[in-house]
């Protein structure tokens, strides 16, 4: 979508102008792309003042938020603002609990039979819904979908701050709490940590050393020796943790980033030779994966504190984007 028409189209003063209903709903929040909604009309979700269309040539007027509804599992959701309250409608999202092994593209991947993807999710998510970013397929834990271009876009931008928190099992010893090798870790991971793809850093919540090999879910990626052999090992033989002695002393660490590219949770434990086996991520923003949900389920954002932190980031977007500085205590 050109932003520069939806510009002068939201600057017009003719507050009856009409649209293409394709545009009404990317401009509601409803689609992220031309795509998704000419996929979301012809899917028989979209309502024109009470009856279902499936053409993307209907006109609506840009402004009348009460003639379009949009169906989710056959219900009608965020389809009318109350008139008598001009309160913005937060996005809407979706919280999805990725399973190891999945791969986050929303295209089958008919090179491997093995392999899953999102669109293998049961039940499908939405087709006006997107990913925001993703984990790699050695990932598990929180993945949002969002049907908001503006707040995916809010999510990932780094001036947005949005804190991230993962648990993650590493090969190496951490040291006990108070110990210098605990302490040293925790100061390298917050001052950042050079790799190759840059600096990064992040805030260690908490460590313990010596943890159960049968603890973590993605214990594919170490050999019979308990050195890694998945791709993400750096160049070279495999090494155990700070170069010598043996490789099956596991470790638990729980950190917090406040954004998320190119792999950097793995990428700056790897860089001081603790080298991720299992990462899962448990938080996004004030947004948890609850215990009652389960690995590869998903429901829509509905607390009011989901809903209330949603709308502040998207506003606080939309209004500047000069950083959303709220993390967790």
């Amino acid at each position: 979508m050109d932003p520069t028409k939806d510009a002068r189209l939201a600057s017009t003063p003719n507050r009856g102008h009409r649209v293409k209903l394709p545009q009404y709903l990317i401009h509601h929040g409803y689609a992220s792309s031309n795509k998704t909604a000419r996929r979301l009309i012809t899917s028989s979700s979209v309502l024109v003042h009470g009856v279902v269309t499936t053409s993307s040539a209907s006109m609506v007027s840009r402004q009348n938020t009460g003639a379009v509804e949009v169906l989710q599992h056959g219900r009608s959701s965020m389809s009318t603002n109350n008139s008598n309250n001009n309160t913005p409608t937060p996005p809407m999202c979706i919280v999805h609990y990725k399973i190891c092994g999945t791969i986050c593209t929303m295209a089958a991947d008919e090179s491997s039979s093995s392999s899953c993807t999102l669109v293998d999710i049961a039940p499908p998510i939405p087709p006006h819904f997107h990913p925001v970013g993703r984990l790699d397929q050695h990932s598990h834990g929180l993945l949002l979908f969002s049907a908001s271009g503006a707040f995916t876009s809010a999510l990932l931008s780094p001036k947005s701050k949005v804190v991230r928190v993962y648990q993650l099992v590493v090969q190496g010893d951490v040291g006990s709490v108070g110990s210098e090798t605990y302490r040293s870790i925790v100061d390298r991971i917050a001052k950042g940590v050079e790799t190759d793809y840059g600096s990064f850093k992040g805030t260690v919540v908490k460590m313990q050393r010596d943890v159960e090999k049968e603890g973590y879910v993605h214990d594919q990626c170490v050999d019979g020796k308990g050195c890694r052999n998945d791709k993400y090992q750096t160049s070279g033989a495999c090494k155990p943790a700070g170069g010598g002695g043996t490789c099956s002393v596991l470790s638990s660490v729980s950190i917090k980033v406040a954004e998320g590219k190119r792999r950097m949770v793995r990428r700056m434990f790897a860089a001081i030779d603790l080298f991720v086996l299992d990462l899962k991520r448990i938080k996004y923003g004030d947004i948890e994966l609850e215990s009652s949900l389960l690995p590869g389920e998903w429901r829509y954002v509905s607390t009011k504190l989901e809903t209330d932190w949603c709308r502040a980031v998207l506003e606080h977007w939309n209004n500047g984007a000069r950083g959303w500085d709220k993390e967790d205590d």
